[in-house]
């Protein structure tokens, strides 16, 4: 795997897990309300 590859791979990686914290903390923001 060249180093390019891994950096595409991490950002990917990196903004599904931004994408899945974003949903938890709306729901939770849901529930306060």
């Amino acid at each position: 795997m060249t180093r390019c590859a891994q950096a595409v791979g991490a950002g990917i990686i990196a903004s599904h897990l931004h994408k899945k914290a974003a949903e938890l903390v709306a729901k939770v923001a849901e529930v306060r309300l």
